[in-house]
C-alpha cells in the first residue's frame, strides 16, 4: 500500500511557499566535517546552534522531528553515510529560540542550502507491535504520591536496566527502540496509564556463541512485564527525499 500526499511540481511549489514563510538563521556556516565522527546531537546555547559531523538524515530528523525509520529516499546525500558537515548557525536577535523555532529555521536552511525537496506518503512497513501478552501485564499502576527518578543504563552484570517508577507505554516503546531491532516499534497495548516499569535485558546479544546469561528483549518483555513484540505490517507516513544537494561552503 502506498498513498502519496504530494509530489512533483506540487511538492516544489508547496515546499517553496512553506520555506518563504519561515524564520531563517541570521548567520550560518556549513563546511565538510574534518576529523573523527562525533555525536549527531546539536548543541544549542542561547541563539546559537552548532552541530559536528552532521549528516543529512540527522538534520532532517531534527528539523522535522522524525524518527529514523520515517525518513526514506534514494538521493546520494541521504544514502552515503560518510558525507558529514560542521554547521554553525545563529538565530536573529539575542534571545534564545525554543526547540520548535530552531526546527523551523533548520527546515529553511535545508531548503536554501541543501536544496531539499520531499514529499510524504503512506507505506505499509514491517514493524514490531508492542502488545499485551496472553496472561496480561505484570506491572502495576504507579503510586500517585511517588516522586522518584528512574534509572536507565547498563548494570555491573552486563544487562541493560530500565527503571521507570512513572513510565508510560510510550516511554517504554522509546526504550525498546534503543535495542536496535531494525524496525519501527509501535505501542499497540491500549494501556494509557502511568506504570512502575522495571526491565532488564541484554542490549546487544552476541550473534554467535551466545552467553547463556543473556536475556533478549523479546524474552525480557514477556517474562518480566507480560508484554510481547509481534511482527506485522502497519501503515506509516514516510518523509521521502526527492532531491538534496551538497551545500556550497561558507
Amino acid at each position: 500500500m502506498r498513498t502519496v500526499a504530494f509530489y512533483g511540481c506540487i511538492s516544489l511549489f508547496a515546499h517553496h511557499a512553506f520555506a518563504q514563510a519561515e524564520a531563517r538563521f541570521e548567520v550560518e556556516s556549513i563546511r565538510p566535517h574534518q576529523g573523527p565522527m562525533a555525536t549527531l546531537e546539536a548543541r544549542i546555547s542561547g541563539p546559537r546552534l552548532s552541530w559536528e559531523a552532521a549528516n543529512l538524515r540527522g538534520l532532517i530528523m531534527f528539523a522535522f522531528d522524525l524518527p529514523n525509520y520515517e525518513v526514506a529516499g534514494d538521493v546520494p546525500l541521504l544514502t552515503v553515510g560518510d558525507q558529514r558537515f560542521t554547521i554553525l548557525a545563529k538565530a536573529p536577535g539575542d534571545g534564545a529560540p525554543n526547540r520548535d523555532e530552531f526546527r523551523r529555521m533548520m527546515q529553511a536552511l535545508l531548503t536554501d542550502r541543501f536544496q531539499l525537496l520531499f514529499h510524504r506518503e503512506t507505506r505499509d512497513v514491517l514493524v514490531y507491535a508492542l502488545v499485551v501478552a496472553k496472561d496480561g501485564p505484570k506491572f502495576k499502576a504507579s503510586d500517585p504520591k511517588l516522586d522518584a527518578m528512574g534509572r536507565i543504563g547498563p548494570r555491573s552484570d552486563g544487562l541493560y536496566h530500565v527503571t521507570m517508577p512513572k513510565g508510560t507505554m510510550e516511554d517504554l516503546r522509546g526504550q525498546i527502540a534503543v535495542a536496535g531491532l531494525g524496525r519501527p516499534i509501535l505501542d499497540k497495548t491500549g494501556l494509557a496509564g502511568v506504570y512502575d516499569i522495571d526491565l532488564s535485558y541484554t542490549l546487544r546479544p552476541r550473534a554467535s556463541d551466545p552467553d547463556p546469561n543473556e536475556i533478549s528483549i523479546f524474552t525480557a518483555l514477556q517474562e518480566q512485564l507480560g508484554l510481547k513484540l509481534e511482527q506485522r505490517k502497519e501503515p506509516i507516513q514516510m518523509f521521502v527525499v526527492d532531491r538534496a544537494e551538497r551545500p556550497g561552503e561558507n
